[in-house]
């Protein structure tokens, strides 16, 4: 295609255009302080989460649940997301990378059986919605890739890190 550079926002996802030949560079995604900040009002003892509910995501959800805490998706366009971030005291980004075991013969059964049937990889790249949480002052509960760290996403300090469904 002649281009000199390709640009993504993950290091797993610049490693892999690399290995393949491909001159790669990471340009991590950030926020709008102008639309993402802490309102410093009180908040409810709940978890939230937002944007498409993948395979990883309706696992994590079903976890939450089981444990008895209370977590709901939010749907707001993007100037009043700040807002709905800020009604709760933790926010989920999960990233994890779910595959249905069997493949689409068994997906119909997935619903009823997710726990058996989705396994989880790691995640490509830091998804926006971190950011956006972070920046809104959640809690934010996040699976681990190799980008938080240096991004400033510490276990326990800025983030809570975790690596699978259970360890969450």
């Amino acid at each position: 295609l002649a281009f000199d550079l390709l640009v993504v926002t993950g290091e797993r996802t610049r490693d892999y255009f690399r290995e393949k030949g491909l001159p790669t560079e990471v340009v991590h995604k950030g926020f709008s302080p102008a639309h993402f900040r802490s309102e410093g009002h009180s908040r409810t003892l709940s978890m939230v989460m937002y944007g498409q509910e993948y395979l990883s995501r309706r696992l994590a959800r079903q976890a939450l649940e089981r444990a008895g805490i209370p977590i709901y998706n939010v749907r707001a366009d993007f100037t009043s997301l700040s807002s709905e971030l800020n009604r709760s005291v933790a926010a989920l980004s999960c990233t994890l990378d779910g595959r249905t075991i069997g493949g689409k013969a068994l997906r119909p059964l997935v619903r009823q059986f997710p726990q058996l049937l989705i396994r989880t990889l790691p995640g490509p790249e830091p998804m926006l919605k971190l950011f956006e949480s972070s920046a809104s002052g959640c809690a934010t509960f996040v699976d681990w890739v190799p980008d938080l760290e240096p991004l400033g996403f510490v276990d326990g300090e800025t983030a809570v890190i975790f690596r699978s469904i259970e360890e969450l």
